[in-house]
């Protein structure tokens, strides 16, 4: 049956890995209306009623912003926050400098 099909639709069923289920929910959001908003609108919409949940955290007034920032980093959050951010750093310059090694080894 897959021989009968277009090349385009033969790499969206391959897609779905011949799951009947896959295909029917891939049909269920077909069948959806379309939002009339393209993709940024939609985020940005997002964004701005995450805001508005969140009034606190977004201000324009720099003094409001500096002490919410000094909060949040004085915060268990923030701390493991930063603690992940500066393990995830160590992890990536380890990995750049491990690949430095195995190409160095590969060209001697």
């Amino acid at each position: 049956m897959r021989g009968l099909l277009c090349r385009d639709c033969n790499l969206a069923v391959g897609m779905l890995h011949d799951n009947p289920v896959l295909g029917d929910r891939l049909a269920a959001y077909l069948r959806l209306p379309p939002s009339g908003r393209t993709h940024l609108e939609q985020q940005r919409a997002y964004q701005r009623d995450w805001k508005r949940a969140h009034p606190r955290e977004f201000s324009n007034d720099p003094v409001k912003q500096k002490a919410y920032a000094a909060k949040y980093h004085a915060s268990e959050k923030g701390k493991a926050t930063a603690a992940r951010y500066r393990a995830t750093e160590r992890q990536k310059a380890y990995m750049k400098a491990y690949y430095l090694r195995q190409k160095a080894a590969r060209l001697a």
